[in-house]
C-alpha cells in the first residue's frame, strides 16, 4: 500500500508549505455555508451537489448542516432541496478524521456542551483527555461498523461507493488506528516535526514563533490570544480546559508520508501536519455573528480565539437539534468561556441552555437536564443497559430525523482519475477548492465536473502566516488569473457574513490578503470566450518576475523570516522546500518569440552570411553581388590572392572570377583562416 501512495506524497510534499505540513488535517479559513455559496447558481428546489477539494476537515459540512436545519419550512410542508456533499481527499487518513469529526457533531446522545468540547479537542488538540480518547475509540468501532454494511443512523447519508476496494481498506485501516492500544507516540512524533522544521533555531523556536505572531498573525487575527498561540506551537494543545489532564495521544493526527532515505522512497507513519499556522481560524475562532465577542477593553479583546471557536461550535449544535442558533443573553456574556462546563464554572449556562430559553426544548430534550451519556462502547444511536443489552434511544433517533436530506459521499485516489470518470461529469454545481490543491485546476477538464451553470469557491492565503503579505497577496492574483484561464468570472454581487470571510459585494476583486474566500460564477455558454479573452489579455502583460518563474509562488519559511533555515533530513517528507504552486494552465499562449536573427539587408530574408566590407548581413549569391556594387571592396595588388566567396557560393565565384569572366580585383581585409591542407576558406557566417 505504501509503493500505491507514493505518488501522491511526492504531490503533497511539492505542493505544501514546510510549517503547513504535507498532510492538511485542518484548512486555513474560516467555515463557509455551502448552500449560501451556491444559491445564485442553483435553480428553484434542485439539489445542492457540491464537491470539496481538500478542505482537510468538517467544518464546511457541520456549518451547511446546522445552516440547512435553522431555514424556514425545515419543520412545516416545504421540505428544503436535499444537499449531496463529495469530499475529495487523497490521504485516507484525513477522509477517515472528517467522518469521525462528523460523527461527533450527529452525536446528540452526548450532551452538547459536552460534545463541543471534545469537538474542539480532536480538532485541534495533539494530546486528549483519557475520557475523550475513549470515546474517539468507540466512534471509530461505529465507523468501521458503517463501513462494512452495517446499520446506524449515518447510514443513510454515507456513501462508500465511489470508493475503490483498497482505498475502502485504507480508510478502514485508518479508523483501526485509532483504537487505544494502537501505538503512536506523538509526543515524540510532533518534537521530530519542530526539529526539522526548526532546524538550528530549534532552541530559539520561542522567538520565532513571537515574531510570527506579531508580524503575521496578530494584524489579521487580534483575537487568538498570544499565550495560547504560544501554547499550540510548543506543545500542540490548542484547545484546553482547566485542571484537565492530557495524557493521552490523539491519533486522529498520525499519517503516513513518504520521504528520501539512502537515495530510497520510504513511508514513515507520524506527525506530519501543521506547526505554524494554527487550529483556530479553521474550528471559527476568527469569526462570529455576535460582535459582543470581539470586544476590546484597554486594548486587550475581552475573549479569546477558544471562546469564540466553542461559541459557533455549539451554536452550530443547537442549530443541528433545534433549529435555532445559540443567543447569548447579556447577563450570561461575561462568564460565557471555553471549558467552563468541566472547570466548574458553569454558571452561565443556567441562563442559556436552560428549558426555559425562548427556544422551547424538543421532544426527547430537556436542554441542560439532559440525560447522561451513554457508555462509550455503544454504537451511534444505541446505549447498554446495565446488562450489556442495546438499547436504541428514541432522543437521538427522533433528532436526526429532523436533520434536512443530505448525502455524504468519499471520493479518494488520483485527481485525474476523477475527472475522467462518467459518474462526475457535470455533476455540481458547486466546486469548492483549497489552497493546497490550487495546482488542480491547470487540467482543462475541471469544467467538466460542472453543470452548464455553477459556482466556484477558491480558498486564498490571508490566513497562512508563515508567509509575508506581498506573497499572500501575488498568490490571490495567481488564483483569480488561473480562474479566467477557466472561463470563471469574479462576482461581484456575493454578499458576506464578515469582511474577511468571503469577497463582499465589490466591482474590483480584492487581494488576497483582504478575504478568505473567492466566489466566482461559471456559465458553460460563455466560458470559453472568456478564457481566450484572458488569455490574450495575460499574453500581453509583462513577464512574471523571478518569483513567480514557471508560474510557483514561492511561499517557504525562510522568506518569512529572516534567518535561514536548514533543510531537514532526507528521511522527512519535507525535505524540499515548501511551495504554494499555482501553474498556468496547458492553454496558456507560450512565451514571446526570442528576438529574430539578422535580415538580408537587400532582400529581407533570414541572413545567413555577413559582408565583410560592409558589415550588412545578407542571404543570397545575388544580394552579395548588389552589396558589392554599392560597396566596392579595396583594390588590391595584382599578386595578391583573390578574396574567396563564402562557402557554399558557385565554384566560379569561389575561385575569384564573377560571372561574367572578369577577374576580381578585390583584396581580402584579413588573412584567411586555414581550416585544412586544402584550398583556404574564410569563414564569414553568422552564428
Amino acid at each position: 500500500r505504501g509503493a500505491e501512495r507514493q505518488p501522491r506524497c511526492a504531490i503533497q510534499r511539492h505542493m505544501s508549505l514546510r510549517g503547513a505540513g504535507s498532510v492538511r488535517f485542518w484548512g486555513f479559513t474560516p467555515p463557509l455555508d455551502l448552500a449560501e455559496a451556491a444559491s445564485a447558481a442553483a435553480e428553484a428546489g434542485a439539489p445542492l451537489r457540491a464537491l470539496l477539494v481538500g478542505s482537510g476537515d468538517s467544518r464546511h459540512l457541520v456549518t451547511t448542516l446546522a445552516a440547512a436545519r435553522e431555514r424556514p419550512g425545515m419543520d412545516g410542508s416545504s421540505m428544503p432541496p436535499p444537499l449531496e456533499l463529495t469530499v475529495y481527499e487523497e490521504a485516507p487518513e484525513v477522509l477517515a478524521r472528517q467522518l469521525l469529526l462528523l460523527s461527533i457533531a450527529l452525536d446528540f446522545e452526548v450532551p452538547r456542551r459536552e460534545r463541543a468540547e471534545m469537538y474542539l479537542e480532536v480538532f485541534g488538540n495533539l494530546m486528549l483527555r483519557p475520557r475523550t480518547a475513549t470515546y474517539v475509540a468507540s466512534r471509530a468501532v461505529a465507523l468501521r461498523h458503517l463501513l462494512e454494511g452495517g446499520d446506524g443512523p449515518l447510514g443513510e447519508t454515507l456513501d462508500v461507493s465511489l470508493l475503490k476496494m483498497k482505498e475502502r481498506d485504507a480508510l478502514e485501516d485508518a479508523l483501526r488506528s485509532y483504537a487505544e492500544d494502537a501505538p503512536f507516540d506523538a509526543v515524540r512524533c510532533h518534537d521530530d516535526r519542530l526539529r526539522r522544521y526548526y532546524g538550528s533555531r530549534y532552541d530559539a523556536r520561542s522567538n520565532v514563533l513571537d515574531w510570527d505572531y506579531g508580524m503575521e498573525l496578530s494584524p489579521i487575527a487580534p483575537i487568538v490570544h498570544k499565550a495560547q498561540y504560544r501554547e499550540w506551537r510548543m506543545s500542540g494543545i490548542a484547545f484546553e480546559v482547566r485542571a484537565a489532564s492530557y495524557s493521552q495521544p490523539n491519533r486522529t493526527l498520525a499519517s503516513m508520508a513518504c520521504g528520501r532515505e539512502n537515495g530510497l522512497s520510504k513511508m514513515r507513519r507520524g506527525f506530519w501536519g501543521d506547526v505554524v499556522n494554527s487550529p483556530y481560524v479553521a474550528a471559527g475562532g476568527v469569526e462570529a455573528d455576535d460582535a459582543r465577542l470581539f470586544e476590546i477593553r484597554s486594548k486587550q479583546q475581552v475573549k479569546t480565539a477558544c471562546d469564540v471557536a466553542y461559541y459557533n461550535v455549539l451554536s452550530c449544535f443547537q442549530a443541528l437539534e433545534r433549529g435555532s442558533r445559540l443567543r447569548l443573553p447579556p447577563e450570561a456574556l461575561a462568564d460565557f468561556c471555553y471549558g467552563a462546563s468541566v472547570a466548574g464554572d458553569s454558571e452561565w449556562a443556567k441562563g442559556i441552555l436552560a428549558p426555559s430559553m425562548p427556544s422551547p426544548p424538543e421532544d426527547g430534550d430537556s436542554g441542560e437536564h439532559q440525560p447522561a451519556s451513554p457508555r462509550f462502547d455503544a454504537p451511534e444511536g444505541e446505549s447498554r443497559t446495565e446488562d450489556g443489552a442495546r438499547t436504541a434511544t428514541t432522543a437521538g433517533a427522533s433528532k436526526h430525523a429532523r436533520l434536512p436530506m443530505f448525502r455524504l459521499r468519499l471520493v479518494s485516489g488520483a485527481w485525474p482519475d476523477v475527472l475522467r470518470k462518467p459518474r462526475h461529469a457535470r455533476h455540481y454545481n458547486l466546486l469548492y477548492v483549497a489552497s493546497h490543491a490550487a495546482h488542480l485546476l491547470a487540467d482543462a477538464r475541471t469544467n467538466d465536473l460542472l453543470q452548464p451553470r455553477a459556482r466556484v469557491v477558491l480558498e486564498t492565503a490571508r490566513y497562512l502566516i508563515e508567509t509575508r503579505k506581498d506573497k499572500r497577496v501575488e498568490f490571490g492574483r495567481k488564483l483569480l488569473e488561473l480562474a479566467a484561464c477557466r472561463g470563471w468570472t469574479f462576482d461581484s454581487g456575493t454578499a458576506a457574513a464578515s469582511p474577511t470571510s468571503s469577497c463582499a459585494a465589490t466591482s474590483v476583486p480584492p487581494d488576497g490578503s483582504e478575504c478568505a474566500h473567492f466566489h466566482l460564477g461559471y456559465d458553460a455558454a460563455t466560458a470559453e470566450a472568456t478564457a481566450l479573452e484572458a488569455q490574450a489579455r495575460q499574453s500581453s502583460a509583462v513577464n512574471v518576475d523571478e518569483t513567480l518563474k514557471d508560474g510557483a509562488l514561492l511561499c517557504d519559511e525562510a522568506t518569512a523570516h529572516p534567518a535561514d533555515e536548514e533543510a531537514a533530513p532526507p528521511s522527512s517528507p519535507e525535505n524540499e522546500r515548501g511551495t504554494i504552486a499555482v501553474p498556468l494552465p496547458a492553454t496558456t499562449p507560450p512565451p514571446p518569440p526570442p528576438p529574430p536573427g539578422p535580415i538580408c539587408a537587400i532582400t529581407g530574408l533570414p541572413a545567413k552570411y555577413k559582408d565583410p566590407v560592409s558589415g550588412l548581413p545578407y542571404a543570397t549569391l545575388e544580394a552579395f553581388q548588389e552589396l558589392r556594387k554599392l560597396h566596392p571592396a579595396p583594390e588590391r595588388r595584382l599578386d595578391s590572392p583573390a578574396a574567396p566567396l563564402p562557402e557554399g557560393h558557385a565554384a566560379g565565384a569561389a575561385e575569384g572570377v564573377s560571372s561574367r569572366g572578369e577577374a576580381r580585383t578585390e583584396a581580402p581585409l584579413q588573412r584567411p583562416i586555414v581550416l585544412s591542407s586544402g584550398m583556404p576558406r574564410r569563414i564569414n557566417r553568422v552564428f
